[in-house]
C-alpha cells in the first residue's frame, strides 16, 4: 500500500506552507512551526496559535489508498499526519502510539477508527488486537466510503479470528453500497471475502 503524497514529499503540508521534512515535524512532543517568533508549539496548543493569527490551514491526508481525510492544523489533524508518517516510515510503534492517543480523544471518529483498524491488521496474528478492532467497529454501518473501508478491516479482523461466517456477513454489508465508493475499495472487499 503506497501513500504517495506524503511518502514522496516526506512532509506535512498545511495550506500553502511546507512545514519541513517528516523527521522535523515532531520534536519531543512539539510540532515545529516558525510563527510569531516561536520555535516550538505544543501539539495541544497548535490550534490556538493558528486561531491567534487567523490561519485556517487544511490538508488532504491519505489514510488508505482510497480514502483521504481533510484535516485541520489542530492536535487531532497533526496526530493523524504523524500517524501516517510513522506508518510510511515503518515505525509501527510510533504510529500505534499516535492512534492510541487519538482513540483516547475520540474513539468514535471514523477516520481514527479506520486508521486504527488498518494499523492493527498489520499484525493479524495478534488475537487481542483483532478483538479490539472487532469491538471498536461494532457500531459501524455502511453509510459513507469511510464506513465501507472500516467494514473491510472489520471483516479481515473477523477472518483473522477464524470467524468466517461473521466475516462474510460484514463483507456482504460492505459490498451492498457501491455508489460513490472507490473501485479499489470494492475490489479489496471482493478479494478479502472468504470462499
Amino acid at each position: 500500500m503506497t501513500k504517495a503524497p506524503l511518502a514522496r514529499y516526506g512532509c506535512a503540508v498545511w495550506g500553502l506552507h511546507r512545514i519541513g521534512p517528516a523527521t522535523r515535524v515532531l520534536h519531543g512532543g512539539h510540532f515545529w512551526m516558525p510563527i510569531g517568533g516561536q520555535d516550538c508549539v505544543p501539539i495541544d496548543n497548535l490550534g490556538a496559535l493558528f486561531a491567534k493569527y487567523e490561519i485556517a490551514a487544511q490538508a488532504s491526508l491519505p489514510v488508505t489508498e482510497d480514502i483521504f481525510a481533510h484535516i485541520l492544523a489542530r492536535e487531532h489533524g497533526t496526530r493523524l499526519a504523524l500517524l501516517e508518517i510513522a506508518q510510511i516510515e515503518g515505525r509501527y510503534d510510533g504510529a500505534m502510539a499516535q492512534v492510541e492517543r487519538l482513540m483516547d480523544l475520540d474513539p468514535t471518529d471514523p477516520i481514527v477508527l479506520l486508521s486504527f483498524a488498518e494499523l492493527a491488521l498489520v499484525t493479524p496474528d495478534d488475537r487481542s488486537l483483532m478483538d479490539r478492532v472487532m469491538r471498536a467497529t461494532v457500531h459501524v454501518e455502511n453509510e459513507t466510503p469511510v464506513d465501507t473501508a472500516i467494514l473491510l478491516y472489520r471483516g479481515r479482523a473477523l477472518a483473522a479470528l477464524g470467524l468466517s461466517e461473521a466475516a462474510i456477513d460484514v463483507f456482504t454489508l460492505a459490498n451492498r453500497r457501491r455508489k460513490d465508493r472507490p473501485d479499489g475499495l470494492s475490489h479489496q472487499i471482493q478479494l478479502s471475502t472468504p470462499r
